[in-house]
């Protein structure tokens, strides 16, 4: 479809009524963020992207990629590593 992933995921939740607030500094990324009403994704790819599996904050967990890969969590003494 020509658009970025960051346009179709804008895209997506705008057609799920969800307000957003995208932000950056740069122009070229502005420009996209602002590009997302000449094109509409279809019932069936938005019912593709709304199953895709999501992943926990990494806010939360300061080791994400072990989340990933089934590890050590970061809030056991072996799964923290922020301070190694």
């Amino acid at each position: 479809c020509g658009k970025s992933p960051a346009q179709v995921l804008l895209r997506w939740l705008l057609q799920r009524g969800i307000c957003i607030l995208p932000k950056s500094v740069k122009p070229h990324r502005m420009a996209q963020n602002i590009d997302l009403f000449d094109f509409s994704i279809p019932d069936d790819g938005m019912d593709k992207i709304t199953t895709l599996e999501r992943y926990h904050s990494f806010k939360s967990n300061p080791n994400p990629l072990e989340s990933f890969l089934g590890g050590k969590d970061a809030y056991s003494a072996e799964g923290t590593d922020i301070f190694d």
